[in-house]
C-alpha cells in the first residue's frame, strides 16, 4: 500500500491525537446519555477519524498489482477430461472402484498444480463441462468428491465414447488460449479405454497442448485404445 498525503505526515499525525483528545472529552457526557449517546459519539468519532485517514490519501502499489496480475496470468490452465461410464463404477482388485481411485488422482493433481486455473469435463457416450475454467481449487475439491459414475442409456459400457470430450475440449482450450495467452496449458485424462464399447468412437485432435497425462484405469483393449488417446493428445 502506498500514501500520497494531502497535508505533511507530521500535520496529519497531529490532527489525528487532537481529534482522539477532543472526542475524550466528551466521551464521559456521551456515557451518561446511555447507549444511543455512545454510538453517536463512536459513529462522529470513527467519521472524523476516516476524514484523516482519506486525506492520507493511500492507495495501491499500481507496480505490484501489475506483477500480482501478470502472475496470474500466466498460471496453468488445467483440464481434467473423466469418463463417469459405468466403466468408471467397476470395482478392480484392492476392492476400490475405478471412480475413486479417478477422484483420488484428481485431488492429487490439483495439490500438485497449486495456483492454476482448472476446468472439469466429464464423459459417457456424450460430454458435459461440468466445471468452467476457474482458480477456485477450494471449492472444486468437493465437487471433485461428489464425482459419481452416470447412469442411464447413454451411460452404459456398451455405448462410451471414449473421445467422446474431442470437440468440447478443443473449444475449452481455444478460449483458454485466447483469454490467457500467457499460461500453459496441461490436460489430464481419466478413463478406461470404452473396453466393452460397441459405438464408433471419436478421436481427439492435438491442440498444441503443453503437457498432462492419460491415466489408465483398464488393461486389454481399453489400454490399447487409451494408449493411442495419448499419441492423439501428443
Amino acid at each position: 500500500m502506498t500514501f500520497d498525503p494531502a497535508l505533511p505526515p507530521i500535520a496529519l499525525a497531529v490532527l489525528f491525537v487532537a481529534i482522539l483528545a477532543l472526542r475524550a472529552v466528551t466521551l464521559r457526557s456521551a456515557t451518561r446519555a446511555g447507549r444511543w449517546g455512545v454510538l453517536r459519539w463512536t459513529a462522529t468519532t470513527g467519521a472524523l477519524l476516516l476524514v484523516v485517514l482519506a486525506a492520507a490519501r493511500p492507495g495501491v502499489d499500481a507496480a505490484a498489482e501489475g506483477a500480482e496480475a501478470d502472475a496470474g496470468a500466466a498460471a496453468a490452465n488445467v483440464f481434467f477430461v473423466v469418463d463417469v461410464s459405468a466403466d468408471s463404477a467397476i470395482t478392480d482388485a484392492g476392492g476400490s472402484t475405478r471412480m475413486s481411485v479417478i477422484r483420488k488422482d484428481i485431488e492429487d493433481l490439483i495439490a500438485a498444480h497449486e495456483g492454476a486455473r482448472f476446468g472439469v469435463i466429464t464423459f459417457t457416450s456424450r460430454p458435459a463441462v461440468r466445471w468452467p475454467l476457474s482458480a477456485d481449487a477450494w471449492s472444486l475439491r468437493p465437487f471433485v468428491d461428489s464425482l459419481t459414475p452416470a447412469t442411464g442409456p447413454g451411460a452404459a459400457a456398451d455405448q462410451a465414447n471414449a473421445a467422446a470430450a474431442a470437440n468440447v475440449l478443443r473449444y475449452q482450450l481455444i478460449a483458454a488460449r485466447q483469454r490467457y495467452p500467457q499460461a500453459q496449458e496441461l490436460v489430464y485424462y481419466f478413463g478406461s479405454g470404452a473396453a466393452q464399447s460397441t459405438v464408433p468412437q471419436s478421436e481427439f485432435s492435438a491442440e498444441t497442448i503443453d503437457g498432462g497425462a492419460v491415466l489408465g484405469y483398464a488393461g486389454g483393449a481399453g489400454a490399447d485404445r487409451l494408449r493411442a488417446i495419448a499419441d492423439q493428445l501428443g
